[in-house]
């Protein structure tokens, strides 16, 4: 699913791609600190590789409450690092 930008994009040809397992706190943590930048990614693409997905639940509810200047991307992905990583690189819409 992708959630769309609700302020200007900064960086508007840049994408974030970031692949993870198991790290809800810490994307979560991450997400918060692009908020805080002044030139963050027009686009995050999180590629979860835990089957049993928690962090769709946690992404939605902080889409629900943040207003991100970045689409925020989830896409739930396969266990292998290095095929969450070409997932994102491939769903990105941006440069990474």
């Amino acid at each position: 699913w992708r959630a769309p930008a609700r302020e200007r994009l900064a960086l508007r040809d840049c994408s974030l791609v970031v692949p993870t397992c198991n790290r809800g706190t810490e994307v979560e943590r991450l997400l918060d600190t692009l908020l805080a930048i002044t030139d963050p990614p027009a686009e995050v693409v999180i590629v979860d590789g835990d089957p049993a997905r928690n962090l769709e639940a946690r992404l939605r509810a902080w889409v629900a409450q943040a207003t991100a200047p970045f689409a925020l991307v989830y896409v739930a992905g396969p266990r292998e690092l290095t095929r969450r990583r070409n997932a994102g690189v491939d769903i990105s819409a941006h440069d990474f």
